[in-house]
């Protein structure tokens, strides 16, 4: 699993979240996947409630970049042992700034 491997892992779980009801329509936002340490590291950081976040139109529910993440997280915990595809995720964790990490295995 690469970097573009987990930006298409994170916009697959922001549009079934919409699908669900559990993010607001937001369009579907730029997002920034790096490796969290180094290029050959398996620790990836993405800026999923930023982008979600600065996306938002709707001042009077507008969620914080930290709760979009976090919320993006546990999503993502409860679907990686589910779907086969992303068997390589060790752990999702979301920051205070609204970063999700996404450790693979072998980390």
């Amino acid at each position: 699993m690469d970097g573009e491997s987990v930006t298409d892992l994170i916009l697959r779980a922001v549009a079934a979240m919409r699908e669900r009801g559990e993010l607001p329509e937001i369009e579907a936002p730029s997002i920034v996947v790096v490796h969290a340490m180094s290029a050959g590291a398996k620790t990836f950081r993405a800026n999923v409630g930023q982008a979600l976040a600065a996306a938002q139109t709707d001042e009077q529910t507008r969620l914080s970049a930290q709760a979009l993440a976090h919320a993006v997280a546990d999503y993502l915990r409860e679907v990686v042992d589910l779907v086969p595809a992303y068997h390589e995720v060790a752990a999702v964790t979301s920051t205070d700034d609204g970063s999700l990490i996404i450790t693979l295995r072998g980390a």
